[in-house]
């Protein structure tokens, strides 16, 4: 394996990618709102991006699944 690879294969991590639901719903702009999940298996973060790009405030709240611990 040449030093290059060595290197990009110590950077390269393994993460999971998480369904974000909004009424049952993959979360794909309704009311401005886009979301996506992953879980980074290397550091055991789940990692929540969520944008709004309307241009009213929204309040929300998250609920999480399957995980034993935040």
């Amino acid at each position: 394996m040449s030093s290059y690879s060595q290197a990009l294969s110590g950077r390269l991590k393994l993460i999971d990618i998480v369904t974000v639901l909004l009424n049952n719903k993959p979360v794909a702009g309704q009311g401005g709102t886009y979301a996506s999940a992953t879980i980074d298996r290397n550091t055991n973060e789940l990692i929540l991006k969520v944008v709004n790009t309307s241009d009213k405030q929204l309040q929300s709240e998250f609920v999480v699944y399957g995980v034993k611990r935040l």
